[in-house]
């Protein structure tokens, strides 16, 4: 899996509502996917707001990303 820095680890980890700030490139679409499928495992309603379209469209497609690396793992 992906390696997370203090304050990354941090923002996965928190329960609660979450806002996600940073420049470009600094991982936010990371933690918040790992943070969604964190979520995914409990019975957490979630509820995710995007500037666009297009940045929603790539959290899904990077979240089906990992979701499926990680099962292909599970099954060798």
């Amino acid at each position: 899996g992906a390696v997370f820095s203090e304050r990354q680890a941090a923002a996965i980890a928190r329960q609660g509502e979450t806002l996600v700030s940073a420049g470009a490139g600094a991982g936010k679409t990371s933690v918040l996917v790992e943070r969604y499928l964190r979520l995914l495992e409990g019975d957490d309603e979630l509820f995710l707001v995007t500037d666009s379209v297009d940045e929603a469209v790539a959290y899904i497609v990077e979240a089906h990303k990992v979701m499926t690396d990680q099962r292909l793992k599970d099954t060798e």
